[in-house]
């Protein structure tokens, strides 16, 4: 296994070591909203890095429930069409 770069994060007042992890996006869709006049708001969420939170021996932490307890970097695209009033 290759040695992780552990990094730290600052979230809110507490700093949290992390390793970046790679990934291959799968699918990335747009939500669809039609305002009262008639204007079309598309918008999606666009992952730019994803951090897992690692503990004092650099071993991955993962939640009480045992899923990765991960930090998403992140942004939302949003584009809007002007439509007809109704």
């Amino acid at each position: 296994m290759t040695k992780r770069t552990i990094v730290e994060q600052k979230v809110g007042e507490e700093t949290l070591r992390v390793t970046e992890m790679e990934f291959k996006i799968l699918k990335e869709e747009w939500n669809e909203y039609r305002l009262e006049n008639g204007t079309l708001v598309r918008m999606k969420n666009v992952v730019g890095k994803i951090f897992h939170v690692v503990d004092e021996n650099d071993d991955l932490l993962m939640m009480p429930d045992g899923d990765p307890f991960l930090m998403v970097r992140s942004r939302n695209q949003v584009v809007s069409t002007r439509g007809e009033e109704n």
